[in-house]
């Protein structure tokens, strides 16, 4: 993405013709943004170990701040292209309920990807994570899981995304204090519904622990 902030911040505005052309490289700069936060919470958390036992609490909760990123696949001869979606994640653990909750929100889309461009739309909807199952601790003490499912609507149509995450909970190494830093997360087996059509979904999701 930063290949796509440097052609776009190159391009030299004497040579655009309308404002509308501007506003498109504008939001294609701000997509790019979204990317590279999604980037920098996976970069962060999927490198980082799980958390040790003695971070896991037995009460009380967490809460959770970072990003999502959906990739939609339609693949198979389909005409249409990759459609990627970045958004805003919140979460909570909580250790008493054993249960993990949240949803996806401030949602920003985009297609027609290339190194130099990008064709950006508002997402509308939300996604809900863990509103039909969850769990923590089930089979491994750091580990959770949780479902996901929203109807988000893009230009082309609505589209009804599901699936679940699971991992674990991720912290400092063991030599270094004992508590939760973030989430990650990645859900390579989801399913999209666009226009009566099932098409494959990536759900990829970082976080970290607010007021830490």
């Amino acid at each position: 993405m930063n290949v796509l902030r440097q052609s776009l911040f190159g391009c030299s505005i004497c040579t655009i013709a309308s404002c509308s052309v501007i506003q498109d490289k504008i939001e294609a700069v701000e997509f790019a943004d979204e990317a590279q936060k999604s980037i920098a919470m996976r970069d962060q958390f999927n490198s980082m170990s799980g958390s040790i036992r003695a971070a896991i609490p037995t009460s009380g909760s967490v809460n959770f701040s970072g990003a999502a990123r959906l990739v939609i696949e339609p693949g198979g001869g389909n005409d249409r292209e990759t459609i990627l979606v970045y958004g805003s994640l919140d979460m909570v653990a909580d250790f008493g309920s054993e249960t993990m909750t949240g949803q996806i929100t401030d949602m920003r889309g985009g297609d027609n990807i290339s190194k130099s461009n990008v064709d950006t739309f508002d997402v509308g909807g939300v996604v809900h994570i863990g509103s039909n199952n969850s769990s923590i601790g089930d089979g491994r003490f750091n580990s959770w899981s949780a479902d996901y499912v929203g109807d988000i609507q893009v230009p082309d149509g609505d589209i009804h995304v599901s699936g679940e995450l699971s991992d674990r909970f991720r912290g400092d190494n063991p030599s270094s204090s004992n508590r939760i830093r973030g989430l990650y997360a990645e859900d390579t087996d989801g399913r999209a519904v666009m226009n009566g059509t099932t098409l494959p979904l990536e759900l990829e999701i970082g976080a970290n622990v607010t007021g830490d």
